[in-house]
């Protein structure tokens, strides 16, 4: 009778990976790792193995851990930069939070009010008239 226990890891890679200075292989692939890998993983000396693979890790690859195959962080789709074929791009992120969906409504009611109950502030053109049209004798 066997038994078999899957623990998926979560989180960002700790930057405390540095005092592991005897480490040759470290396997953490196949788990939730989120965030950046960290700078300090160049302190590892003696690192000969890494598998990175199939995290949620983004942002660029350190230099120093660059010499590992593609294999090693596959499956990471934010990652960028060697040995990966991705390029690392600057991106813009448009943050739409429940603040600025209020403002922008709020702003969009008081143009129409004012639109609809003042329309004589907006009429730039003389030769513009309103017209009422009487609905009872």
């Amino acid at each position: 009778m066997s038994f078999s226990l899957t623990i998926s890891f979560s989180g960002e890679l700790p930057s405390g990976i540095r005092n592991l200075s005897y480490l040759s292989s470290l396997s953490l692939e196949h788990n939730q790792f989120t965030g950046q890998i960290p700078e300090q993983i160049s302190d590892l000396a003696r690192l000969n193995q890494l598998k990175l693979a199939d995290n949620r890790l983004s942002g660029r690859i350190p230099d120093s851990v660059q010499r590992f195959a593609a294999e090693a962080f596959a499956g990471n789709d934010g990652l960028r930069g060697a040995p990966l074929d991705r390029k690392c791009k600057e991106r813009v992120r448009v943050r739409i939070n429940a603040a600025s969906c209020i403002g922008a409504a709020v702003r969009f009611i008081v143009a129409f009010v004012a639109v609809f109950y003042f329309p004589h502030w907006f009429l730039f053109c003389g030769s513009l008239r309103t017209y009422i049209f009487r609905t009872r004798p």
